[in-house]
Parts: C-alpha cells; sequence; structure tokens
C-alpha cells in the first residue's frame, strides 16, 4: 500500500470517529503528533500504530492490516497483533485493526485461532 492510500484511510477513519466522538488523535498525518512506537519483547521489533485515540477515557489503537502479512509472515502478524494489544492493555485501552472486507475472514480466523481478545475489527470497502 502506497503512503496516499494510508493517508486518505486514516483521514476517513479519523473523520468517522471524530463524529462518534474520539479526540486526541495521533497519526501520520500533517499537523497531528505521531503515535509512539510498539517495542515486541522477544525479537525488538517495533511496530508504530497508524493512528491512536481517546474516547470516553478510554485509548484506542488503530492498525491498518491488508491481509499480505497473514500470507506472508503469520507470526509476524500475531506477534504484531499481541504486542499492540499488550500495549493497548496496559493503557487499559483496546486495539482496532483496520481491515477491508475482502480480507475480514482470513484476518479474524487468525485472531480467534490465536485467541487474540480485545482486538476490534473496523471494515472498509478496499486498500
Amino acid at each position: 500500500m502506497d503512503m496516499e492510500q494510508k493517508k486518505s484511510i486514516l483521514v476517513a477513519v479519523r473523520k468517522y470517529l471524530e463524529e462518534k466522538g474520539y479526540s486526541h488523535f495521533k497519526a501520520f498525518l500533517k499537523g497531528m503528533d505521531n503515535p509512539g512506537d510498539v517495542v515486541e519483547n522477544q525479537t525488538g521489533e517495533i511496530y508504530t500504530p497508524d493512528l491512536t485515540a481517546r474516547h470516553k477515557g478510554t485509548f484506542h489503537i488503530y492498525k491498518i492490516e491488508t491481509g499480505e502479512n497473514i500470507e506472508t509472515n503469520r507470526e509476524k502478524f500475531i506477534r504484531k497483533c499481541k504486542s499492540l494489544q499488550q500495549y493497548a492493555n496496559s493503557k487499559k485501552g483496546q486495539l482496532h485493526l483496520i481491515v477491508p472486507i475482502l480480507q475480514f475472514d482470513k484476518v479474524l480466523t487468525e485472531i480467534n485461532k490465536n485467541n487474540l481478545e480485545n482486538v476490534g475489527i473496523l471494515q472498509i470497502d478496499s486498500l
């Protein structure tokens, strides 16, 4: 996915969340602070949320997931989700994956197979 696609998705998701009452956004968008990095404990890999926000005192992390990671490296996808999930949990928050509708079943199956709890999925038309 190129940066313009990613930016377009983030702008749309931010607008949607803002309409729902979310605030304190951080994203790689002009005029906004960048979200902080999350370091995976075992490998030291760094994962960066695409967007973070607060709603009614709860911290929310959003990560765009195209489904490609699942096909090419299932273990890395799970490590990334677990790391982001643990970080969200440490902030008493929740992880949300932004997923194209066509990849929804694949992503949901992996989340369920690996007992990833407290992970939401925000479906979008396409990436």
